[in-house]
């Protein structure tokens, strides 16, 4: 198609366009139709350019459609695994504390636990902010394998009650030969609420929050 006539700022829209697919379909047939009025009427478009662009704003339009269909159905599912996870509301579940948010607007510090892998000859646990810095050391002595109670209120060191904000629980479990065994902390209680925003979900255990890749049993 020979635009020769075209403003360089038109004729450099015609290059560019299609290919990036910079435009809706609208922007595409204004432009088309402005290629129409400037042509060279000595030299007009050849049949075949036009059943070009023509081919080329069909695809355009199935593209235009088929984003509109698959952000349909994106919403859709999303509304449906919203809906899902509303359902843990209720239930008693067991997550992962390796990893907390407290929001002591919420509710009291729900229960802790920590799993040992083996049986330790004693260890600490140390719960750092968000910034690397430790605010709650706890000494546990020898315990079994299996579940130890954790008695955490949610406080700092000195007793003062922690802010909201993430933080990370560390455990330095020591079995009976100085070997180090696997532990992990957890917190355990009813869900009462569940929130989304910003794109994530969270479930509240009393002050305790949680993501839904945390949780490791769900129980009537």
């Amino acid at each position: 198609m020979r635009i020769d006539s075209l403003p360089s700022e038109m004729n450099q829209s015609s290059q560019t366009a299609p290919t990036q697919q910079a435009g809706n379909k609208n922007e595409f047939l204004k432009l088309l139709v402005a290629q129409l009025e400037h042509q060279d009427p000595l030299s007009p478009q050849s049949g075949a350019d036009f059943v070009a662009q023509l081919a080329q704003f069909s695809s355009l339009e199935q593209q235009t459609e088929t984003n509109q269909r698959l952000s349909a159905l994106a919403d859709t599912q999303g509304a449906n695994q919203r809906a899902a996870l509303t359902q843990l509301v209720g239930r008693s579940v067991t997550a992962d504390a390796s990893s907390i948010q407290l929001d002591p607007s919420s509710g009291e510090m729900p229960s802790m636990r920590v799993h040992l892998d083996g049986s330790t000859s004693g260890m600490d646990v140390v719960v750092k902010d968000d910034a690397g810095h430790e605010v709650k050391h706890m000494h546990l002595g020898a315990h079994g394998a299996g579940d130890v109670p954790l008695s955490w209120d949610g406080r700092g060191d000195s007793g003062e009650p922690l802010p909201t904000g993430n933080y990370h629980i560390e455990i330095d479990a020591k079995g009976a030969g100085g070997g180090t065994v696997g532990a992990h902390a957890q917190v355990f209680g009813r869900v009462h609420s569940v929130k989304f925003a910003d794109g994530s979900t969270t479930f509240a255990i009393g002050s305790a929050v949680i993501q839904p890749g945390s949780i490791v049993a769900v129980e009537e």
